[in-house]
């Protein structure tokens, strides 16, 4: 499924039921290009199964414009996805539900995708004003992860999380859970 406005156009895929071409239409970066939120072929918030993470097959439908409701269906577990878009604000809500939750047997996730943003100038005198940091909030404690400057691969999780982000530049990816069960974050960059 599209959605398409006047400042944004993005895809939903039925694959995890992510929100993929992410692009901010009203910016650009150094280049002139059209700020892509989501820069590889996975979207944002794909939601996965087990500790293989499998990627979980939804069908979708729209009933109104930005409002994306899933199903899928894992053993005898239904699960329904509502992700609904704020156009006021660039941000989505989601609420996920789970009929016949007592069978569970395994482990949901929800994976955001990004490039690692390669500084293109490393001269003292001329330096990259372009980073790239993850920021994570576990109860009162904030953790500050900068990949741009990292020297070998990052590779870090992070249990119980209340927010993670992911900024680039000016803009930022967020995931704020406000559910009674918190979910790990693991980081691959």
């Amino acid at each position: 499924f599209s959605y398409e406005d006047e400042n944004v156009r993005f895809k939903v895929s039925s694959l995890g039921m992510s929100v993929t071409q992410y692009e901010l239409k009203d910016y650009s970066d150094r280049k002139g290009k059209p700020i892509n939120l989501t820069p590889t072929d996975q979207g944002l918030f794909e939601m996965q199964w087990d500790s293989q993470k499998l990627t979980i097959p939804f069908s979708i439908k729209q009933p109104e414009p930005g409002v994306f409701v899933g199903t899928a269906k894992i053993g005898s577990i239904e699960i329904e996805r509502k992700m609904t878009y704020h156009p006021g604000g660039y941000y989505f809500t989601q609420e996920v539900k789970f009929l016949n939750p007592q069978s569970l047997v395994g482990q949901f996730s929800f994976t955001s995708f990004d490039k690692v943003l390669v500084p293109e100038s490393t001269s003292w005198l001329f330096p990259s004003y372009e980073h790239q940091d993850f920021l994570t909030f576990v109860g009162d404690k904030n953790e500050l992860i900068n990949t741009s400057r990292a020297t070998e691969d990052v590779k870090q999780s992070v249990k119980a999380i209340n927010l993670y982000s992911l900024g680039t530049q000016y803009f930022t990816v967020g995931f704020l859970d406000k559910s009674e069960i918190l979910p790990d974050l693991s980081i691959v960059a």
